[in-house]
């Protein structure tokens, strides 16, 4: 500190130096007093800056003492006052003052994937870098921490804020809240005077406010489907399916995000149905129904990911999808049996294409499923003129096919081939035909409709014996009116319809009081058997 003029001091002055921070510090001069007096034009003082020392635009000091203080002419002079603009004293380190979370998660207070967590820390005075690194702050999302990144201030800034940002991630999940552990900053920072900045802060506990969830809601189990009746539905009944979810979810219920439930009622094309939502918006349960018509038949199912249209919980999340359920033990039959073409003669006459009598005529009839049959339905046959029935015997193994039968009777004849008028499959006596739901076939007063059966060449009857229509004596005798010895007698037989034989048949004729059998052979015409006698020694007859 230069003086001017020359100042004698008896004794060593002293500065008392004045901070911002830090207090005051009363300083000695360096310069050796005399007693007697010592004239000096510079008083120096030294001084270490302590840790805590902080006035950023210049310090003031005050000096006092000195003894008796004379200049040159010998007249007395009196210390004041310093002030020192041009030096700045700073060994105060910066400290964060708080570390919080400012960023704002919406009015239900729920992150979700791709927002972001900011966090702000704020320190006393500015502060930059040390080196090149970004600070970061560690953030525990549930239980995985994960780092928020430095935002502000760039790269070649300082500042007093500093703000760092997380950006949610799928999988992130925390319903209890975001929280920041004690001193959790990490990275280094100081002031511009190269003051290492101190970054202990108390933790961030977890808030509401600040919740995480990226997880859709996820479906319980399976659907449950109720509504039918020992697991079976038929027309008119209703297929109610209830889905729940592991947390409360919201659905659009109109227009093109419409929440349904997609399943299927039997096989291929055409099977896919819809359930309509019904309740549970704004709860862990969802409730869709079905409403079965006629037509629908076969075994319901629930494909892949069923669940169409908007269904979210409170954070916007999209729910998990169902899984397939390829079987379930629920049948849907609205479809009554149905009669597979018209009836068919399926049996074979024993020989060639004509039934005789008791033979049996099997009629069949296909229905599109397997039934079952209570009482004794027929099927009514034309056989030539008249009208006879086939009553039933069984059904195949499929259960598909019902078989009926009629027996030949002794004086049936059809030479066309037998035929069945159409709607001859009657109900008699309360007979039934059901599938195995219980559906009964469609019927009229008792009449099963079904196209006609024209007449059937491979299927003829005959059981009407054929009769003999004329016997002639077809020969003369050789001379005269009287046969001779080895003369022939030949018969004809003329039978009403066409005749084959067996064996070696013969036509007794009488001669006289005796009866001679004549040996008989086919003759030029089906109709006809050719017979003949050769007359033997003895035999005589004068009446013819």
């Amino acid at each position: 500190m230069p003086l001017n003029p020359t100042v004698t001091f008896t004794s060593a002055p002293q500065l008392l130096l004045n901070f911002d921070e830090g207090g005051s510090q009363r300083l000695t001069a360096n310069e050796r007093i005399s007693s007697s007096g010592t004239p000096t034009t510079r008083l120096t003082f030294s001084y270490t800056v302590r840790s805590g020392d902080q006035d950023v635009d210049g310090f003031t000091g005050t000096l006092s003492g000195g003894g008796t203080l004379t200049v040159e002419d010998g007249r007395r002079v009196t210390l004041g006052s310093i002030s020192v603009s041009g030096i700045r004293v700073d060994a105060l380190a910066p400290e964060l003052e708080s570390l919080v979370i400012t960023s704002s998660a919406g009015p239900d207070g729920t992150y979700v994937a791709g927002d972001g967590i900011e966090v702000t820390a704020t320190f006393s005075e500015d502060v930059e870098r040390q080196g090149t690194a970004d600070p970061s702050v560690p953030i525990l999302v549930g239980d995985s921490t994960k780092t928020a990144t430095l935002q502000s201030p760039s790269s070649t800034a300082g500042g007093d804020t500093w703000v760092f940002r997380y950006t949610v991630a799928v999988g992130d999940n925390d319903a209890d809240g975001v929280s920041i552990a004690a001193n959790a900053l990490q990275g280094e920072l100081e002031d511009a005077a190269g003051n290492e900045a101190t970054i202990t802060h108390v933790a961030v506990a977890p808030s509401t406010s600040h919740r995480v969830d990226t997880q859709g809601p996820s479906i319980v189990g399976i659907p449950v489907i109720t509504g039918h009746d020992n697991n079976l539905f038929v027309e008119g009944s209703t297929i109610t399916a209830t889905v729940t979810f592991d947390e409360e979810v919201n659905v659009t219920t109109t227009g093109s995000g419409a929440v349904k439930v997609r399943f299927n009622i039997g096989t291929g094309t055409g099977s896919e149905r819809e359930a309509s939502y019904v309740s549970g918006n704004g709860s862990e349960t969802l409730t869709f129904s079905y409403d079965v018509v006629a037509g629908d038949s076969g075994p319901l199912s629930v494909p892949a990911n069923a669940i169409v249209g908007d269904v979210t919980d409170d954070a916007g999340n999209a729910a998990a999808n169902t899984v397939a359920i390829p079987a379930t033990p629920y049948i849907v039959d609205a479809s009554a049996p149905m009669l597979v073409g018209a009836p068919s003669i399926t049996s074979s006459p024993a020989s060639g294409d004509t039934y005789v009598a008791g033979e049996t005529i099997t009629v069949e009839v296909g229905f599109d499923e397997p039934v079952v049959v209570t009482g004794t339905p027929r099927v009514y046959l034309t056989v030539g003129e008249r009208r006879r029935f086939a009553a039933f015997t069984g059904a195949s193994t499929s259960g598909a096919d019902l078989r009926f039968g009629y027996t030949v009777r002794a004086g049936d004849m059809d030479d066309d081939g037998v035929s069945i008028a159409a709607n001859e499959l009657k109900l008699t006596s309360g007979a039934t035909i059901q599938d195995r739901n219980g559906l009964s076939v469609a019927s009229s007063e008792g009449t099963v409709m079904h196209p006609a059966v024209p007449d059937q060449s491979g299927h003829k009857v005959d059981a009407v014996a054929p009769m003999v229509e004329s016997l002639a004596i077809t020969s003369n005798p050789a001379s005269g009116d009287a046969y001779l010895i080895d003369e022939t007698i030949e018969v004809t037989v003329t039978f009403s319809e066409d005749v084959t034989t067996e064996g070696s048949p013969t036509l007794g004729i009488t001669v006289g009081t005796g009866t001679r059998n004549a040996a008989c052979a086919q003759s030029g015409g089906r109709t006809e058997l050719a017979c003949s006698y050769t007359v033997a020694a003895n035999d005589f007859d004068a009446d013819g």
